[in-house]
């Protein structure tokens, strides 16, 4: 059986707990999603990848601030939007504190892409549905 995509918009404001929330809203998407279960790996994977960049996006650029998440059979894709027209590369200085979760996304995903737009950009990660 073939569906299409499972999607989810979340327009997140910048009250404190906006990371859970969109973490804690992944997982119930996830939980929803039609076709065969994710692996609870896989739901992991995939709300970390939220974490990340959410979290990247509050810390590195202004608002306004948009996560998509979009489930096909073999993958969740999760976009990140914001109102910052730079972004950090994934490779953390190494007296920095902090700085991995570029290289956490990257490693989660199949793909780590940038789009930047005249208002803001945006980070696309594709997490396999079911790691093998």
């Amino acid at each position: 059986m073939k569906w299409g995509p499972h999607t989810l918009v979340l327009d997140l404001d910048e009250t404190p707990g906006a990371v859970r929330r969109a973490r804690d809203i992944t997982a119930e998407f996830l939980r929803e999603c039609p076709g065969p279960a994710l692996t609870r790996e896989a739901v992991r994977d995939v709300v970390m990848v939220v974490a990340e960049l959410v979290s990247n996006a509050y810390r590195h650029a202004p608002g306004p601030y948009r996560l998509t998440l979009a489930a096909e059979e073999d993958s969740v894709t999760v976009a990140m939007r914001d109102g910052g027209r730079s972004w950090l590369a994934a490779v953390p200085e190494v007296r920095a504190p902090g700085g991995f979760g570029l290289l956490v996304v990257r490693r989660l995903s199949r793909t780590l892409d940038v789009e930047i737009f005249p208002d803001g950009k945006e980070l696309t990660a594709i997490v396999p549905r079911n790691r093998t």
